[in-house]
């Protein structure tokens, strides 16, 4: 009679820890790239907005001259502005953990893209109660956070809809939503929105997402998203009240 032995691993475990890994080694070559690109860009990038601004007393009341030349600074303006997320993305800054209100939070964040809801047409509904507990957290990293959500949802809804903005106390920590009433994702896209460079949109720098994941991350919480094509999207922000690696002397 023949025996044989064997042992079986379960590695379901460390798939995840794998993926977490390689994506942080994708990003640490990202942002070493936007570093080095941003340095190549930014060069001819000033000298093409010098020779507009002298071009335009040469066009003086032209018409169409005017017009090539504004797109033209339109076009300077948003490689600069790309540049400048390659380079946010890049130097992405450990949070500097303080006690904070979420609810002071969101105000912050709803105030700065109000613009933008009144320009779209964008109903604000906002449950963050005060009563809160407080977060040990870097509160400007957050509202960057909820910033870029909000962003995003507004061009969601091009027709105008509604944005709700809630919060609740969880077992260990915050829970906050950010919903739309927009145009949805594709499945197919719904594994990419968080890659560097990917936009859902087929505009800007495609780093927003990821720069909010990564934010998310170095508080030790997670971002989950959830959306229906046609119905609209939520992200889901889960924080802990204290981080394990924050020091009592941020309180």
């Amino acid at each position: 009679m023949t025996h044989r032995h064997g042992t079986l691993l379960d590695v379901t475990a460390t798939r995840p820890l794998e993926q977490e890994s390689l994506q942080s080694q994708r990003l640490a070559a990202i942002g070493e790239m936007a570093a080095m690109m941003a340095h190549e860009i930014r060069n001819p990038l000033a000298g093409m907005a010098l020779a507009l601004r002298a071009l335009r007393p040469i066009v003086g009341d032209h018409a169409e001259g005017k017009e090539c030349l504004d797109d033209l600074d339109r076009c300077v303006k948003r490689i600069d502005e790309t540049v400048s997320r390659a380079l946010d993305f890049a130097r992405a800054r450990p949070p500097s953990p303080r006690p904070c209100s979420l609810a002071q939070v969101v105000a912050a964040a709803t105030q700065f893209t109000l613009p933008s809801l009144r320009r779209q047409r964008v109903e604000l509904v906002a449950d963050v109660p005060d009563g809160l507990p407080p977060l040990l957290a870097d509160p400007a990293q957050l509202e960057q956070v909820f910033v870029q959500l909000i962003l995003n949802a507004c061009k969601a809804m091009p027709q105008g809809g509604t944005l709700t903005v809630r919060a609740r106390g969880a077992e260990r920590g915050l829970v906050a939503e950010v919903a739309d009433t927009g145009v949805g994702i594709a499945k197919e896209r719904l594994d990419h929105i968080f890659t560097p460079f990917y936009s859902s949109f087929g505009e800007g720098s495609g780093l927003g997402l990821s720069l909010c994941q990564r934010i998310i991350a170095a508080h030790q919480g997670t971002l989950h998203v959830e959306s229906t094509q046609g119905k609209g999207t939520l992200f889901r922000i889960e924080l802990p009240l204290e981080p394990a690696h924050a020091t009592r002397a941020a309180r």
